[in-house]
């Protein structure tokens, strides 16, 4: 199964063998800008323009929740969310980020916001968790790569996007992930001087891929499932793959 949003508010449901639309939830008021499966592949998430995250049940395709803040919780999302996945370390969490400069967390069991980190301004698919570390990829001209604790909310550490490897111009990022498997890498790209980097985890976070002159921005960047390539597509229509196992 496959699912997409786009921003007429579709939600469309795929079987990818026979390329068969099963089913369609529309809502013409909300731009649907970001989906998520869960590890188990029993429920799905959306999220978007009104800052509401919902969680559907995949066999039924039935809404089982609506994740918004407030009724003694922390306050939910005040602007667009263009990130929201399940913590596969933690099926009842949720790690939700967008414009107003608010990473949540919630607690499906509740129902609530149980976490809020102020800062990242998330303008794409650019939150991902592992080990217990938040990755966020801000679409802002500094500090744009940064981990945080997923129990406090505490900033762990900076990456520097451009000092070993500097660019023309500040990247702002669209994109970034934990490599899949070994975790060891973490992929990261965006606009500005419109390139994309890896950093290795095992060297400080030193950079160990660039690449730049690219004629548009990458808005999308994804690790093979066993983190021996990635992928990246952005604004001039072109969907380019690397192996990362070859010489650096």
């Amino acid at each position: 199964m496959m699912i997409a949003t786009n921003a007429e508010g579709s939600l469309l449901h795929y079987h990818t063998t026979s390329s068969r639309l099963l089913h369609k939830i529309h809502d013409p008021t909300n731009q649907l800008l970001t989906a998520d499966y869960k590890g188990d592949g029993k429920s799905f998430l959306t999220a978007g323009e009104d800052g509401k995250i919902r969680v559907y049940d995949e066999q039924t395709r039935q809404l089982t929740e609506t994740l918004e803040g407030g009724a003694g919780g922390l306050p939910g999302h005040t602007n667009r969310v263009f990130c929201a996945k399940f913590v596969s370390e933690d099926p009842n969490l949720i790690v939700s980020g967008g414009w107003d400069k608010n990473v949540k967390v919630w607690d499906i069991r509740s129902g609530q916001c149980v976490r809020g980190i102020i800062g990242p301004f998330i303008a794409g698919d650019s939150i991902d968790v592992h080990d217990g570390f938040i990755l966020t990829g801000q679409h802002t001209q500094s500090q744009q790569l940064q981990l945080w604790y997923l129990g406090s909310g505490d900033l762990a550490e900076d990456i520097p996007f451009d000092e070993k490897l500097p660019s023309a111009s500040p990247v702002q990022l669209y994109s970034t992930q934990f490599q899949k498997n070994s975790y060891d890498l973490i992929l990261a790209g965006g606009s500005g001087s419109n390139e994309v980097k890896v950093f290795d985890g095992d060297s400080f976070f030193e950079p160990c891929y660039r690449i730049y002159n690219l004629s548009r921005a990458c808005f999308s960047a994804d690790f093979s499932n066993s983190g021996d390539m990635f992928a990246i597509g952005g604004g001039d229509g072109v969907v380019r793959v690397f192996d990362v196992t070859k010489e650096r």
